[in-house]
Formats: structure tokens, sequence, C-alpha cells
């Protein structure tokens, strides 16, 4: 390699004999680089092709085992930059939340299907005690009319389709409650009789929750002074014309605190009390603004008394006559005859009667035939008179561009003293006039 010598170009030119040597050792250096490079490349691709490849099955199985480690991004400015919903999400937002609410919904409850007028139709009576319509007293709860204006009269009443054109019949019986017989075969009667019990009798209250399961509205009888007093007694609770009205209030009360659940009251005796307005203009005042009716009996000794009710707007129900004044099978079937023709006439007709087994059983078979000859037997309060309602039992409705007036508002009364008359007697036997206890 000392020999070698490169020329250079400003040297002087020389003979031909060294210019072909000179040619020749570049010639000779280039070929020896170019086997340099193909060495230096074969032994680049002999080590490549050496270690790629595998050099065992494990090897194989240990790279087609191999997990790629997840990449994991931290982008702390990307996690808690605000996300604005647009217009359409929050439509989307509400729409799916109104959806939710209406499935979450309680379905509407279905409509309440009319009420039905057979006489012995199954019915649902409304609870008793009804929420706020009583009272607590000293002797016991008292009638009132509800906040709203919810009557007891109307609220325990049997339900009637007031709609139901048919000419109406009614019956009241009465004297029920000292009889277990009697009065359970009264109990036994279509659902639509409306029964009357003595406040003397022993277990009322169970009667007239028995009375009330069967369907049937009930009353209370009202004692009052009679014609003959006092040969003639109602019995010791008796409104009396010789009493002042706070004596004769606090009889009224403790009839009406014996128990919950009736309509109203129907007089017990009391000819010569329902004569005198000043005696029972109170008492009709006190059961207007508690909200109970009073089925009076339609003759000149109770005239004064029926008109007095309408005066002062108690819901009242008139008695065209005792069916069986005369208790014979023949006589209390002319009177219920005659009641049809007077509800053919005016409409509606009611009529009383004594739970005597004669009786019983002659209303028994004339009520199972009535409705086919035309006539809807329906219970005394669909035949009751009352402001606000029309003549037919249904309610007035109000002038056009008006709407219906406001019920008033019920009269807190305080709680009343035990009555001054003597209680009854243990055995009920101070109730005067009741069919019940002759059986």
């Amino acid at each position: 390699m000392a020999a070698l010598r490169i020329r250079r170009t400003d040297d002087p030119p020389r003979g031909a004999a060294p210019a072909v040597s000179g040619s020749r050792t570049i010639w000779t250096i280039t070929g020896l680089l170019a086997l340099a490079g193909l060495a230096a490349a074969a032994l680049i691709a002999l080590a490549a092709s050496l270690g790629d490849a595998p050099d065992t099955a494990a090897d194989d199985m240990a790279q087609a085992q191999v997990v790629m480690p997840m990449p994991v991004f931290q982008d702390a400015e990307r996690r808690t930059a605000t996300i604005t919903e647009s217009a359409d999400e929050a439509r989307a937002r509400a729409a799916l939340e109104e959806a939710r609410a209406a499935a979450q919904a309680a379905p509407p409850a279905p409509a309440a299907p009319p009420p039905p007028t057979g006489p012995d139709t199954p019915v649902v009576m409304s609870a008793n005690p009804a929420p706020g319509l009583s009272q607590e007293s000293d002797q016991g709860p008292l009638p009132v009319v509800a906040s709203d204006g919810r009557a007891p009269w109307q609220v325990y009443a049997r339900p009637f389709d007031r709609s139901d054109a048919r000419p109406r019949l009614a019956l009241v019986v009465g004297g029920l409650g000292f009889s277990e017989a009697t009065t359970q075969a009264a109990i036994d009667l279509p659902g639509a009789v409306t029964l009357a019990f003595s406040p003397y009798a022993p277990e009322l209250r169970r009667w007239i929750e028995r009375a009330r399961m069967a369907g049937h509205e009930v009353m209370l009888e009202l004692p009052m002074e009679p014609d003959g007093y006092p040969r003639n007694d109602a019995g010791p609770a008796a409104l009396l014309t010789t009493l002042e009205p706070d004596r004769n209030r606090e009889r009224l009360h403790w009839t009406l605190s014996r128990a919950t659940g009736y309509v109203g009251v129907k007089p017990l005796m009391g000819e010569r009390f329902l004569r005198s307005p000043q005696h029972l203009r109170p008492v009709l005042d006190e059961m207007q603004e508690r909200g109970i009716m009073i089925v009076a009996q339609e003759n000149e000794a109770t005239d004064i008394g029926v008109a007095l009710a309408r005066e002062i707007g108690v819901p009242r129900a008139l008695a065209r006559f005792t069916v069986d004044a005369v208790a014979t099978p023949q006589a209390i079937d002319q009177r219920l005859n005659a009641l049809e023709a007077l509800a053919r006439r005016d409409g509606k007709a009611l009529a009383v009667a004594e739970a005597w087994p004669v009786t019983l059983e002659r209303i028994a078979n004339w009520i199972a035939t009535v409705e086919a000859r035309g006539f809807a037997f329906a219970p005394a309060t669909a035949l009751a008179d009352a402001p606000g309602l029309a003549p037919d039992g249904g309610a007035v409705p109000p002038p056009p561009g008006q709407t219906a007036p406001a019920q008033t508002a019920p009269t807190q009364t305080p709680a009343s003293q035990t009555p001054a008359g003597p209680p009854p007697a243990s055995d009920g036997t101070a109730a005067g006039h009741s069919p019940g206890t002759q059986h």
C-alpha cells in the first residue's frame, strides 16, 4: 500500500508505461472495495436470518401469548372540561322524563257505575261513621254536616238512580230493635225498604250495622208527646210540650247520640208535640243544622209540623198513611194498592208501617211484583224534598249563567248534658208502642 501514489492532476505527464500501471492500480482498489462490500452485505443478511428464526416451539408459543399493554391516556384538561347539552338533547331528555312520569302515574279511576234501582239489588253502603259526619258529646256522637257540605241524610242513604222516571214507591217500617225474630225478618226484606229503629232498643248499634250491611238505609224513631199523654206515653226521652226548649233539646241529643249511620228520624207517636210550633221549631232548627231528614205522616194533627219543616228547610218525606192501621192481610193489600194509585197520580208515594208479622209478609209479596207494574221501589231518601232538590228528588239545575249555591256551613252545637228524663228500662219495655215486643 505504501507503493500506491495518486497522481495529482497538476503532475507533469509521464511516459506510457507509468500511465498503464496507474490505471490497473485504480481498478484493483475498486474491485477490492466491491468485494469487501459484498462480503459485508452477506454477513449482515446471514446474521439477520439467524436472529429472526424461532429457536424452539416454546418460543413460538411465548410469542403467540404476548399481550400488548393498553395505552393510558392522561389528559387532565379533557376530563375537567364542561360538557354543554344541545337543544335537541334537552328536548329528548324532557320527552323521556315525561314518558317515565306518565308510565309511573296511577291509572285513572274507572267511572262509577250508575246506582241500581232494583229493590233488592246489592249495593255498597257508605262507611259508618263516615268521616266528618259526627260530633262527640257527653252523651255520644251527634250527627253534623261535614265541612265540605256533605249531609248525613245523603251520605248514609241507600244508592238510587235519581234519573229513573218511573213512579216511585217507598215504605218505612218502624218499631224495630226489641224482638230478635221480628227485627231480623224486617232486615230480610228487600234492601230498598227503609227501616226505623227505636232509640230504646238495647242493641241498637248492632241492629243498625246489620241492617246497613243488608243494604237498608235506617232511621231513628224520635219519641214525642202523643195525644192522651200521660195515659199514652212515648217513653222517658219523649219531647214534651210541658218542658222548656233546653230540656227538650237535651232529650233530642240523647236520642240522636244512640247510634250513627242513620239518615234521619221518624216521630214515635207525637201528635200533640207536632201541633205545637213553639216547641217544635227548636227541634227542627237543630235537625236542619245537623243535616238529618224527617219522615212525617200526613194528617191534620201533623200538618203544622210538616209546614214548619218546609219553612225551615229540613229535608223531609211525607208519609201518606199507615199501611197496617188495620193489621189484616186484606186491609194491608188494599192500602198498598192505594199507595200505587197515589204514586201513579203524583209521581211518588211513601207510607209507613209497623213490623207486625202479617205486615212484613204482605209487604214482601207486594214488592216482588211492583216493578212489573211499572213502578220503581225506592228508599225514603229518594222521595225527600229539600232545598236544592227538584220535586223528583234530583238536583235543581242552576239558572243559566249562575253556579249552584254553596251549602250552609254546619253549626257546631256544644255537647249537651244527660237528658233530664229517666233512662230507658234495661229490658227496653219503656219504649211505648213496639210491635216487636209482642212476638
